[in-house]
């Protein structure tokens, strides 16, 4: 098995000289579902200035692809440490 970009993959001079048949699948990029309710801090921090946690917490996990509850139980406790 091979992972990489379509580019990358491409470019191996090491699979130049398949046969047979392949299979390639394609999937979002790993980086995309990389983010961390952690990394929602500082996000949460300014849309808190403007919404209530509950519609801070929608609009980060939506933008960030995030479980919304993770994200309000996070908002929560930014808010009680404030």
């Amino acid at each position: 098995m091979h992972r990489g970009t379509l580019s990358s993959l491409a470019a191996d001079p090491a699979l130049g000289n398949l046969k047979g048949e392949i299979v390639v699948v394609v999937g979002p990029p790993l980086a995309a579902a990389a983010h961390a309710v952690e990394d929602a801090d500082a996000l949460l921090d300014e849309a808190m200035a403007r919404l209530s946690p509950g519609e801070a917490a929608s609009e980060i996990a939506k933008r960030l692809s995030l479980p919304r509850k993770a994200v309000y139980a996070r908002a929560l406790a930014r808010k009680a440490m404030s």
